[in-house]
This record gives C-alpha cells, structure tokens and sequence, in this order.
C-alpha cells in the first residue's frame, strides 16, 4: 500500500544525505516526514522527519508473527503495513526521552522537478520548438507536460537539440515511476542527473537547462532549419564512428591522390576507423586522408585530444618544421647556448620575424644535436611533400590527356574502355565498355527519350556505373534504374549494408546465385524502353496478393522487448513501385501475429523484386531494423511460404523468419487486350496529371491554353477508362483459378 503513497521515496542513492537534503528542500517544516528504504539494514525501511530544524532517522523494525510481517518502531506498537504505522504517528506522537513529534508534513518524491530551471508547467510542443531553436547548442533540453494522456494520467515529454536538429522524447507515468524507453527512474530529477552523465539520444548528453532567462541572456535569431519535421521520433544510443589519435610504426607513401604520406612516429589526430584496412584522418596540412591501418598504432586516452595537443596535457603547442630556419647562439656570461627555431614566412618574404620557440642547455654538443635532428627531419618532410606534389601533377596531366583513371585502366582486362557516345549505339562493338558515374548515368536511364537509346546501346557494348567520388560514408545509391537499363556491372559498396545491397542480393540470387543474371526477353524487343510501359509488349502483368500471417524471434541486439511490424515493398521499373506495413505487435517479438494482407498488380514482373523488412516501432515511433529478405518476383511460389529474415549485412539470422501466404495470378483474364488497353489509360492519366502540375508550378501557362489543352486531354482518357471498366467488371475481382506457371524457384520449402 505504501508504494503508491506520496511520502515514500524508494530507494536514495545515497540514503540519509539525499533524505536530509529533501527535508531541507520542503522548507524545514516540523513534521516534514519521507519514508525510504534503508541502506544499512537490507529489507528494512528507514523514516526521516524533521524536528527544530534538525533531521532524525528511525530504523522500520519488521518480524514475522503467524506467517505475516509486522512493522514497527517500538516492539509493543506493531503494524500490518508501513500504511498503517504512518497513519497511526500522524495521529499520535512519536516519543523519546528528549521530544514528541507527530508526522504532519508528507514530503512529496514526484515534485521534486518543481522549480527547477529545465522544467515548464505550462509548455506546447511548438513553444518548445520556439525556445529550442535559438540555443544553437547540441545538449539544451527542457521538460514540459505532453498532451499525451495514459489512462488519464498525465506524461512528460523531454525536447532537446542533437545533432543540430529539435527532437522530442515521451515520458510515461506508470506506477510512481518516470519511464523513458526501458528506464525507469523515481522521478524526473533523478532521469535528468542520470542523463546528464549517460547519453541519451546517439552521443548527447543532457547539459544546458533552457528558460526565459537563459533565452534573453543568449538573443539569438530562430535556427529554422533546427526542426526535425517527421511524424517519427529516432532512437537512442546509435553509436557514431570513433575518433582516435594514431601513431605511425613506419613511413607510408602515398600511392593515390586521396592518401596521405607519413613518417615513423608521426602523430595522426582525428582518426575515423573504417572497414577494409583504412582508416581517415589528419597529418599536417593533409586533411581526412585515407592511410592503411597496419602501418599505425593507437594512442592511450586519445579520446581527449584534440589537433592542437596530440600529447595531451604534456603538450604546450607545436610547430610546422616544413619551411622552419633553424639558428644557434651562444649566450655571453653564463656558459648557456641557445637554439632558435624561426617559423615559414609567407611567400616573397625573406624578413625573418620573431622565433616560434628558443631553448637553451648547457653543452653545445646536445644543441648541435637537436639542430641535427631538427634539420633530419624538416629535409625529410619536404622530401616527401615534393615528390608527392610531382606525383599529383603527374597523374593529374596523364588523366587530362587520356581522359580515364589509369587505376581504372590497369584492373581493366577483358574490355577496351571507350568514351561513351550516344549518337553512336549502331557502331559499338562487344569488346568495348563505358564506365559511368552514378549522376550521369541517372540522368540517362531517368529520361523517357533517353533510356530506350541506352537499352539498345547495352546490347551491343559493356557498361558499368560506380559510385559518385563524394561518397566519403560509403553509402549506396538505387541500381535499380540501371539494371533495368541494362547495365551490365552495377558497382557497390559492399562494406554498407543498406537497401541498395539487400536489392542487389535479391537480384542476384537467380541463376542459382552464380553472381550472373540473364536479361530478361522483354529488355531484346526493338523499342524497349523502361521508362514507357507501353513498350513491354512481351511482359505478363500479375496480381500478386500476400498474407503476412506471422513470425517468430524477432529481436534486436542489445535491445529489450520490441514491437515489431513487417513493410512489404515491390520494386521494378516506375509503374510497379508500391509499398505495404502491417500495424506494430505490442511488445511480443517472440511471435507476433498480423494476419493482414496487401495485393499489388505487377506489370513487368521480370524486372521486379519484392522486399520484407521486419522493424521495431519503439517508444517515440521509430522503426527500427530487425531482418529483410529480398526476392526476384518470379521467384515466388504459392501458398504458404517461410521467410526466413537477414541482417543488414545479408547474413541470415538464427530462428528469425516470417509466416506468409502467397498467391499470384494473371492479371489479363479473359481479354488480355482489354487489360492492357486499361493499363495504358492509367498510365497516360498519370502522366498528364503531373504535366499540369508541372505546368503550374513553373509559370509555363500564362494564357492559360496549356491548362485548358491537358484538362481536355485527361478529361478524355477518364472517360474512355471509366467505359472500359463498366465493360468488364472482373477486371476488379479475383478471377479464380488463373495462376501463372508454377515453374519457379520457390524461397523455402
């Protein structure tokens, strides 16, 4: 019964220190009463009052009579509960030899938040927004009341700034506890002093308390594109690459304009770690330069320093040797020598300025000696920076001329690379290949004129797409609009597991996953083009209807109870794009059930993939990735089908599997030419749907006449379609036993 009381306060931290500060805090009143758990005797309670402005502590005795615990602070007055023994000592006294005290004052746990500086009684979300947007500080937070209610009680909502963005964080009331995702804290005082040594959001902690008096101190101007806009909220705790500091073990040269060249023992700052041997840092005036990571060790509490101190606290400043002067004196009257070092002066300039550094010692010798390996080691760093600038000039002179990488040119060995010409498809010949940056070759296969010629163009010659050079994260872009062009070798990085890799697996997992894919027969018709449905005379539209039943052992690592939900997404050429999700399972990923279904009509299925991905909605919204599955459509089989699921790497995951039912089926009917008259309406509809918009928001029709032209246009297609379907009413309806071939390769059995 105690539990839910107002004046029990758990368990303190630091026992009575905390119950004394919180006596102190509720005015020092006579009487001001809490109860807590004692933390000399274990199991124990301990009350804490004050009396003439001190505070007392007395030990909760319990026993046990006839099976049942008693409570009690003297052994002749026992009682049933803690309840009761607070209730009897508000009405009676509490007797020592020195005072009587009755209890009069609870001091409340939950509002110690009141009063202090991040908390707002009476705060929107949008106010929150407002304030949050003009501290231009990852760390400001505030807490305020949410509009969200939990059986009528009242929650919190903590808003912060991270990762220069305005986020927002429910937190629920449940049980006299603060709950924020699956932490619990016994008051909002408690969340925030946990928070502001613990990250809460990626790597931020909670560190500047926002107010009216901190926003009139600071007065800056709204930071608009501070706001984070989505529906959803992200997650906590996702980890950033670490940065270290790095000492090389031996000299490195650099092979490659985007390398770095290095001496034994030189000290490489803000080292970002990456997969395949390289790492990225800073060296001198080379600035996130790749080098290998066997040619370097890592520094102790490397964390702390920074560029300007690589030696950590030892470190007063450095000096750039490139360019230094180097001078020796001796200094009269005390048998002293001095060594000068005089900084790089600026170009032209032959004005030597005031020394970087002066040290002197006692032995000319042990000067001449620091002069010697001063000299060593400037004669040598300039070695270097000039045969790495003549290298640079070098390459770069070869690749104007040749126009191509020469990299590129030695790992080619089967193909002779060419120029790409697409005025000059007929003459290719099967030996030659283009290779393409991934923008330029988008806007080729993006336009309807264009991707038809660079079909034909891919039947005669090789082509191959890499990724564009400002992909420093290694991120990915969508090969699906080059497959479906015909692009022979698609490039990715592999070391990225995102939707693009999970695609091209699925992709390739044809052909008894040989690493080589046919092209489909509709990619040989004379005329082909993706972009214009009405050219794939060869494909065969099917519906396809999926159940997603079930599935089981849905976990993510390191995480607690999840609520799962499955997106079902179908992917091919533009007209085929759709997307399905099931609601979120309510904390059960042992084996949450769906049960819900989606049907989509497919037009080319040669050209399509279908894609499961499981995901965990968490407590502010965001879902979260657990395991995918991605197949060729017409490598579907009907009925019900195990998926089993994969990380973000392609590997499978142990036990983790959906439950679904497939069912596929013509899309033609009866009338095969009454189906695809339909389906050319609905595309032509569209595509005069987005002329008009297009037309209105570029200012094209100033008189009108374009508007009124496509109005009539579309007007015209939507009768024609709504007579056609008024015709034959099974275009809607299942048509029963219609299936396509079952000579397909099935995802499990």
């Amino acid at each position: 019964m105690h539990l839910k009381e107002k004046w029990f306060h758990g368990k303190l931290s630091n026992g009575r220190f905390d119950a004394e500060r919180l006596l102190k805090d509720y005015k020092g009143e006579n009487g001001a009463f809490l109860v807590r758990e004692s933390t000399t005797f274990t199991g124990d309670y301990s009350l804490s009052f004050t009396r003439d402005n001190k505070y007392n502590h007395c030990r909760i005795h319990t026993k046990s009579e006839g099976g049942r615990t008693k409570y009690y602070l003297i052994d002749q007055t026992c009682f049933d509960s803690i309840y009761d023994l607070i209730e009897y000592y508000k009405m009676n006294p509490l007797k020592s030899p020195a005072f009587e005290q009755i209890l009069g004052f609870p001091v409340p746990q939950q509002n110690s938040h009141l009063g202090k500086p991040w908390f707002h009684e009476k705060l929107t979300r949008q106010q929150s927004e407002d304030m949050l947007k003009r501290v231009r500080m990852d760390g400001a937070f505030l807490i305020r009341h949410s509009d969200h209610r939990t059986q009528g009680r009242k929650n919190y909502a903590i808003s912060f700034r991270a990762g220069g963005k305005v986020r927002h964080c429910r937190i629920q009331v449940e049980g006299g506890q603060f709950q924020i995702g699956s932490a619990s804290f016994d008051s909002l005082t408690e969340l925030v002093q946990y928070y502001e040594s613990n990250p809460l959001y990626r790597r931020m902690k909670l560190k500047y308390a926002i107010n009216d008096d901190v926003l009139k101190s600071i007065g800056e101007d709204p930071d608009e594109s501070s706001i984070y806009y989505h529906a959803v909220y992200y997650t906590l705790n996702e980890e950033k690459p670490e940065r270290i500091a790095c000492r090389a073990l031996y000299d490195y040269n650099a092979m490659r304009a985007d390398e770095m060249s290095f001496i034994k023992d030189a000290i490489i700052s803000d080292v970002e770690k990456h997969e395949g041997g390289w790492w990225r840092g800073n060296h001198g005036r080379k600035k996130r330069k790749w080098f290998p990571a066997n040619y370097v060790e890592e520094l102790e509490d490397s964390s702390s320093q920074s560029d300007e101190q690589q030696l950590g606290n030892l470190q007063q400043g450095s000096i750039d040797l490139s360019g230094i002067l180097v001078e020796t004196h001796s200094l009269p009257g005390n048998h002293m020598y001095l060594l000068s070092i005089f900084p790089r002066q600026a170009q032209g300039n032959d004005q030597i300025g005031r020394p970087a550094l002066e040290v002197a010692a006692e032995s000319l010798q042990e000067i001449l000696d620091w002069q010697t390996a001063i000299e060593e080691v400037r004669y040598k760093l300039e070695t270097q920076q000039q045969e790495d600038l003549k290298k640079e000039q070098l390459l770069d002179q070869q690749q104007r001329v040749k126009r191509i990488a020469r990299e590129m040119s030695d790992l080619v060995v089967y193909c002779r690379p060419v120029p790409f010409l697409l005025e000059g498809v007929e003459s290719g010949k099967y030996y030659q290949m283009s290779s393409f940056v991934e923008t330029r070759i988008e806007k080729i296969v993006k336009n309807k004129y264009q991707a038809g010629m660079f079909v034909a163009y891919s039947g005669r010659q090789m082509s191959r797409v890499y990724p564009k050079g400002q992909r420093m994260d290694s991120s990915n872009y969508d090969p699906l609009p080059m497959w479906n062009a015909g692009c022979q070798m698609v490039s990715l990085n592999y070391q990225t597991g995102d939707k693009p890799m999970h695609l091209n697996d699925g992709k390739f997992k044809q052909n008894g996953r040989c690493g080589y894919v046919l092209m489909p027969d509709c990619m040989f018709n004379p005329g082909f083009n993706p972009m214009d449905v009405s050219t794939h005379t060869n494909s065969r539209p099917i519906t396809l209807s999926i159940q997603v039943v079930a599935a089981r052992h849905l976990v993510r690592p390191s995480r607690g109870i999840c609520s799962p939900l499955v997106e079902v997404e179908v992917c091919g050429i533009d007209a085929d794009w759709a997307k399905f999700k099931t609601v979120s399972a309510k904390d059960n990923g042992f084996n949450p059930v769906w049960n819900e279904g989606c049907e989509f009509e497919i037009f080319n299925p040669e050209l399509a993939l279908i894609r499961f991905v499981a995901q965990d909605e968490d407590v502010f919204g965001d879902p979260n990735f657990i395991g995918q599955a991605t197949f060729p459509v017409t490598s579907l089989r009907a009925g019900f089908r195990s998926v089993p699921l994969r990380n973000q790497l392609n590997e499978e995951l142990e036990l983790s599997g959906l439950l679904i039912h497939v069912e596929i089926r013509s899309s033609y009917g009866e009338d095969e030419e009454l189906y695809t008259t339909v389906r050319h309406l609905k595309h032509s509809i569209t595509q005069l749907t987005q002329q008009m918009k297009d037309a209105t928001v570029g200012g094209q029709d100033e008189d009108g006449r374009i508007m009124d032209q496509l109005s009539s246009q579309l007007q015209q297609e939507r009768d024609a379609l709504r007579k056609l379907t008024k015709k034959d009413g099974s275009l809607r309806k299942r048509q029963p036993n219609q299936k396509v071939s079952d000579r397909r390769v099935g995802l499990t059995d």
